[in-house]
Parts: C-alpha cells; sequence; structure tokens
C-alpha cells in the first residue's frame, strides 16, 4: 500500500468514526432504566431492529445474538432492570461515574467519601506527571458538578431524577476526561502491577498516553481495574460471550478501604455492568 493509499483509508477511518460517534450523540448518555427482558427481545430476540439486525441472518451472527439472548434472559432471574449508555467509547467511563453519583444519592457517608478522594485527585493526577494547569479546569468542573448534586447541607437520601437528567443532556467530557486522568494516574503509580499485562506498549506511560487518556477509546480490563481501584468502589461485570452455558463470565472487583485518598471505609453497593464486545450497560435487580 502506497503512503497516498495508507493516508487516504487512515482519513476515511477517521471519517467513519466521526460519524458513528455523531450517531451516537443521538442517544442520551445513559438511559432511563428499562426492562431487561425487553432489552433481550428488542437487541437479541426476535423484535431485533436497526443496524444490529442487518446481519442477524448470517450463521456466525445468528449464533451470537442466540446465545447473547439465552444468557440475557438468565439474567433476568437476578435482575429485572437496565440503563442503556451510549456507544461511543466513553461507556464505562460514563456509567461508572452514573453508578457512582446514583450510590451519592442513598449513602451520605459515601458522599463525604468520594468529596474527600475529589479534593485530592488534582494533586494525586500532578504527582502522576500530569500538568496541573492542564488538568484544573476540568477538576474544577467535576468539582462543582458534585456540590451542585450533593450539597453539604443535604444530609439525607437524595432525588436520583437530577443525576438522570445530567446524563441524560450533558455529553459529560470535562468529567470522563478527568476519570481517565485517574484512571491513567492509578496506572502510574502502581506500575508494577499494570506492567506485566502491557501486550503492545512497553511502559505504563506509552499505554495511557494511546490507550487510556484520549477521549473514545474504550475501556478494557486494564483501565477498569484501575478506575476501581482508584475509587475502591465495588464493581461486577456480566460478560456477554460466546463461551458455553446460559449463564455469563462474572468478573468482580470487591474492595474493604477506603480508595485513592479517602480517610475513612465508606461501603458501598456493587455497581453491576452487562458487557458484550466493546460496551457496557448498567444492570439493576
Amino acid at each position: 500500500m502506497t503512503d497516498d493509499a495508507a493516508a487516504n483509508l487512515d482519513e476515511q477511518t477517521q471519517k467513519q468514526m466521526e460519524e458513528l460517534r455523531n450517531e451516537a450523540k443521538q442517544a442520551p448518555g445513559v438511559g432511563k432504566l428499562e426492562s431487561l427482558q425487553d432489552f433481550a427481545n428488542a437487541e437479541f430476540g426476535l423484535e431485533q431492529t436497526g443496524p444490529s439486525a442487518a446481519t442477524a441472518g448470517t450463521s456466525s451472527s445468528s449464533g451470537s445474538q442466540n446465545t447473547f439472548y439465552k444468557k440475557t434472559m438468565t439474567l433476568t432471574k437476578q435482575f429485572s432492570r437496565l440503563r442503556k449508555c451510549r456507544r461511543d467509547g466513553n461507556c464505562f467511563y460514563r456509567s461508572y461515574l452514573f453508578g457512582m453519583m446514583a450510590e451519592m444519592c442513598k449513602n451520605v457517608g459515601f458522599r463525604k467519601h468520594i468529596k474527600a478522594i475529589l479534593a485530592q485527585s488534582l494533586s494525586y493526577c500532578e504527582s502522576a506527571g500530569y500538568d496541573k494547569f492542564a488538568l484544573e479546569e476540568m477538576h474544577e468542573e467535576v468539582t462543582e458538578i458534585v456540590d451542585n448534586l450533593f450539597p453539604d447541607d443535604q444530609t439525607g437520601e437524595l432525588d436520583i431524577s437530577k443525576v438522570e437528567q445530567l446524563f441524560q443532556s450533558d455529553d459529560l467530557n470535562y468529567p470522563i476526561c478527568f476519570a481517565r486522568c485517574l484512571t491513567s494516574s492509578f496506572m502510574k503509580h502502581n506500575k508494577d502491577d499494570f506492567l506485566p499485562f502491557l501486550t503492545t506498549h512497553d511502559t505504563v506511560e506509552a499505554f495511557c498516553m494511546s490507550e487510556v487518556d484520549p477521549l473514545w477509546k474504550e475501556a478494557d480490563q486494564l483501565q477498569i481495574q484501575a478506575l476501581a481501584s482508584y475509587f475502591k468502589i465495588p464493581i461486577r461485570i456480566f460478560y456477554l460471550d460466546q463461551s458455553e452455558g446460559d449463564a455469563c463470565t462474572v468478573h468482580e472487583m470487591l474492595f474493604n478501604e477506603s480508595g485513592g485518598g479517602g480517610e475513612e471505609d465508606s461501603p458501598t453497593a456493587v455497581i453491576n455492568f452487562l458487557y458484550r464486545p466493546g460496551h457496557y450497560e448498567l444492570l439493576y435487580v
């Protein structure tokens, strides 16, 4: 392939990615609660429509859909609802932030715990090598959002509707960017825990620059481990894959200590995710 052909292919790929992101923006960042069974029927069952239905006739696609449908239906014995998340490469970070803020609505101790972590988060990123001035505006926006949603004088349970409205109406690029910086910072502060698992990069710094920091880069196992470990918010991921059986493979990250600089242990409910190739949704009982 000539240099001109390669450049043209790259330009076409970038254009396609931009079109997909623009299409994804038509959906809310995090949707309203809906029936998990209805979701399974629409996405993988007889009612499927749209792009996912276009390839449903092929044998490989049909097999995947059938497997995903069975595993999702098995999940309905444990969960009854889910929230769809925008498919734009930021879905894990966005849904993680939503799950965190949803729990802050219910748990006053956890609310204080997260605020304490965020108060130290800018210096944490700076100590990992980030330019403080480059992150200050992001940090200020995150702090402002949290302070507006969770005023210190509100000591009871809060209505989640304001959190829902925020995630349905705003792209939240700054909070997502800052979550990515926290993910990178945790990896850089704990290089020995992550370096052995790098397969495409020689250093943690190179991995973070390529796979964590840029918007729209999907989160994989290492990024998930890092962000969950920073905040010490337990998560459980139910994987829709091609493995045998009707049950999802489950991966848990559970913690017994406070995270990222918080001074107190503040137990919180587990955030449950449904994963299908390249995408995360939120699960609810």
